[in-house]
């Protein structure tokens, strides 16, 4: 997966990464799935702490944020489709914002993103 650019030019990697015990020894797409601890944002409201769950780098991810859960895909050309739950897939753009969060449409995440 290709880096969206960031204002600082630092891309975080690998802190206190650790698979997720609901997921099990596997992810979902069959690789090792880790979790990152991060805050998050949802529509310009309050930070709280969150999980990304990566089942594969750069492909599938999910942000965890309390009780919602919010699934990623990539599908390695530029295109970043997300969704609530189990709600329908729409097209979400990635993008950096001063503050060094990584956002797509109204969700953010901010600490060691994983990106590839």
């Amino acid at each position: 997966m290709s880096r969206p650019d960031r204002p600082d030019g630092f891309h975080p990697v690998g802190a206190q990464l650790r698979r997720p015990a609901f997921l099990g020894q596997r992810g979902r797409w069959g690789g090792e799935a880790f979790s990152v601890p991060l805050r998050c944002q949802v529509n310009g409201g309050a930070w709280h702490e969150c999980q990304m769950v990566v089942d594969q780098v750069g492909s599938h991810w999910q942000l965890v944020l309390g009780n919602d859960r919010y699934g990623f895909q990539h599908d390695g050309r530029g295109l970043v489709r997300m969704r609530r739950g189990s709600g329908a897939w729409s097209r979400v753009e990635p993008r950096w914002t001063a503050d060094a969060s990584l956002c797509w449409d109204g969700l953010c995440a901010q600490g060691a993103i994983p990106l590839d």
